[in-house]
């Protein structure tokens, strides 16, 4: 690819087998690497980090099952998240035809949409 990556990056390979990749990541963006980011910044406005400090990330080290539970989580949270965003879409259009039209058309477009959803398995 040609592409310029800015200094500010900096790309991870996981190589101990005992981190799932979404654990991973969401540890990597939680307070507790965030308070160590802090520490070594040291009153800096710009947080940097150098590589050597990186390196001494503490990084709680959770049994495979449990890494596992929490990567499922995470994954719910964001098909819940998707979901959410397209009730209120939906509902939101339901309130202007509601306004435009009547109510009985709005509640028939919600059904609609909530047998659609049923029928596609995506219906929480």
């Amino acid at each position: 690819m040609k592409i310029i990556t800015s200094g500010a990056l900096l790309h991870l390979n996981i190589i101990d087998d005992e981190f799932l990749p979404d654990y991973l990541t969401l540890v990597l963006n939680s307070p507790i690497v965030q308070l160590q980011a802090e520490r070594d910044a040291g009153g800096s406005i710009i947080q940097h980090w150098k590589p050597s400090e990186i390196e001494e990330v503490i990084i709680p080290k959770l049994p495979l099952d449990s890494q596992k539970k929490i990567s499922d989580l995470v994954l719910q949270s964001f098909k819940l998240k998707k979901q959410s965003e397209q009730l209120l879409e939906v509902a939101k259009k339901a309130v202007e035809i509601a306004i435009e039209q009547n109510e009985a058309t709005a509640i028939d477009y919600i059904n609609s949409y909530s047998e659609l959803m049923q029928e596609d398995g995506n219906w929480c």
